[in-house]
């Protein structure tokens, strides 16, 4: 006989900690905040400030390093849109 629980054993949890800060930038969702590996967290900037390239809102993601990920370079006052 063989053990079956070694073959159930579930993979370690990773945990990315607290949701990143980002200047005039606003977390969607504050009381639902998930902060392990593939969660996504939705931001958005505060009235007036725009992402970007002309979005509302962008997304970070719990990375397999336990790292939030994104490519956010932040709330501006001006709206550009690139063509």
């Amino acid at each position: 006989m063989f053990n079956i629980c070694l073959f159930l054993t579930p993979p370690p949890v990773v945990e990315c900690g607290l949701p990143p800060a980002y200047p005039g930038a606003i977390l969607e969702d504050r009381h639902l905040v998930e902060t392990t590996y593939n969660s996504r967290l939705t931001y958005s900037c505060q009235r007036g400030l725009w992402v970007a390239r002309g979005r509302f809102q962008w997304n970070v993601t719990c990375s397999a390093a336990g790292q939030w990920e994104s490519t956010f370079q932040g709330c501006t006052s001006t709206c550009t849109i690139q063509r």
